[in-house]
């Protein structure tokens, strides 16, 4: 995969789907229509109405470990701690019960994008970035054109024995491993109009009544060619099946950074010592032999 540096994408405008649709409808309306109409029909006392649910967004995400920009090691987090005294001559075992929360996270901070006018469709699929943990394996879904963060709660149980030996006392610390890790990612987002045609309408503000329709058949002829080449858009062509029909579709990018907070492989850990105080001798003494051995 190629990425582009942080500063190519900001360098880079935003595509405003919306505003590049608005601008052909009034192109291909004041083509049709005579000198005198134009005259009557102003952008200020009208809009574009556009039907957005006969566009269709598939997004591709592209993102692997040449794209990461930090990792940090993986540290050990402290969830719950007990502890435990036997001040018997046995040893004794005590249940550790508890349940605890984690929260994951994925900030995603978009760089370059595209736009359905105030907001954006995008799907990122996280499990591209690598190793994050099973709790941010997933898709999210970005509608805000500056990105966004996005969060898992995890809950952890623990129930176990912990073995304390005679006049010992023993702490129980229920652990599990964090993980961040900053990523670059880019998604490809093709747009088509799976029913052939995209319904668009010109309605008067004043009494949203519609005045011309145009059924946009071929999602390309928005862009033009040379603004296509310098943004980096891509025209697809899909065969249809069982037809002889080409349809062509474009294609978006969308860069970004995202931050990833995860959290994986909980675990018990107990430390073990001697009882200091109140310890008849004889006890202690066969501690001390016990402990020589070892």
């Amino acid at each position: 995969m190629t990425s582009s540096t942080g500063d190519d994408n900001q360098s880079l405008p935003s595509i405003n789907l919306k505003d590049y649709i608005e601008a052909y409808t009034w192109k291909i309306f004041r083509e049709n229509q005579g000198f005198f109409k134009r005259l009557f029909v102003s952008k200020c006392m009208h809009y574009v109405d556009i039907q957005w649910g006969y566009l269709q967004f598939k997004h591709k995400t592209n993102s692997d470990e040449k794209d990461e920009i930090s990792s940090s090691e993986q540290q050990d987090v402290q969830l719950f701690v007990s502890e435990y005294e036997n001040k018997t001559p046995t040893p004794q075992n005590y249940t550790l019960s508890a349940t605890r929360e984690t929260r994951s996270s994925a900030t995603v901070e978009i760089q370059k994008n595209y736009t359905l006018g105030g907001h954006m469709n995008l799907e990122i699929d996280l499990a591209k970035f690598g190793k994050i943990g099973a709790d941010l394996n997933q898709s999210v879904s970005v509608t805000n054109t500056s990105g966004g963060t996005f969060e898992k709660t995890l809950t952890w149980t623990v129930d176990t024995e912990v073995r304390v030996n005679p006049w010992h006392k023993a702490k129980a610390i229920i652990l599990v491993k964090e993980s961040k890790k900053i990523n670059k990612f880019e998604v490809k987002t093709t747009v088509s109009l799976p029913e052939r045609h995209l319904p668009v309408a010109i309605r008067r503000k004043a009494d949203k009544r519609i005045i011309w329709v145009m059924w946009l058949t071929n999602i390309t002829k928005i862009f033009d060619k040379h603004f296509m080449d310098d943004n980096n858009i891509r025209v697809v062509e899909e065969h249809l099946i069982d037809t002889n029909i080409i349809r062509e579709d474009i294609e978006l990018t969308t860069c970004g950074v995202c931050k990833v907070v995860s959290w994986s492989n909980q675990f018990v850990q107990v430390e073990s010592d001697k009882l200091p105080d109140n310890m008849p001798e004889h006890i202690k003494q066969d501690l001390d032999k016990t402990d020589e051995k070892d």
